[in-house]
């Protein structure tokens, strides 16, 4: 019975081998879906308009709202709530799926805590699962991931939770 794994095993490996390397074919690692062009941004340079960015406490990172809008104000309410005035945090708007390498935001911002407003890890390309809602550890910054202002706006129960659960801890 042993044999026969064995075997079975060296038949698979050989296979897998033929397929790759037959007639001397070397798979093209560079044009591989594995690997896709929209990773690039995280090698690239923080977009200009961050570049006047400084180290603040707190670095807000937020789906795109309107100045003077609702979601503004929102948004002010909360840090005003937690004492917080302009000179304590950063406010960074990142459209859907913009990819923005966390490395060079930390390296800028050096934040101690960062707020997600609908804004999801990977699109800094940070390979970890944070709980939404509540403060996350991760390169030793506190992390908050919770829905986008529009949504948050109308949740009530969730905005107290916020409060209670992570506002209060971080910030008073």
């Amino acid at each position: 019975m042993h044999k026969e794994k064995v075997f079975f095993a060296k038949r698979v490996t050989y296979t897998i081998c033929n397929i790759c390397f037959m007639e001397n074919v070397i798979p093209d690692i560079f044009k591989s879906p594995l690997v896709n062009i929209s990773w690039d941004a995280f090698w690239e340079q923080l977009p200009e308009d961050m570049a006047q960015l400084i180290p603040k406490d707190t670095l807000v990172l937020s789906l795109p709202f309107v100045q003077g809008s609702q979601e503004e104000v929102q948004l002010v309410k909360m840090l005003a709530a937690c004492k917080l005035s302009t000179e304590h945090y950063n406010v960074v708007q990142m459209t859907e799926g913009q990819k923005i390498a966390w490395h060079l935001l930390r390296d800028l911002t050096k934040p101690t805590k960062v707020l997600l407003l609908g804004i999801h890890p990977e699109q800094l390309g940070i390979a970890a699962l944070f709980v939404q809602h509540e403060i996350n550890n991760f390169d030793n910054v506190k992390w908050t991931p919770t829905l986008p202002l529009t949504l948050l706006q109308a949740n009530n129960p969730l905005k107290q939770h916020l409060w209670t659960n992570v506002f209060q801890q971080l910030y008073l």
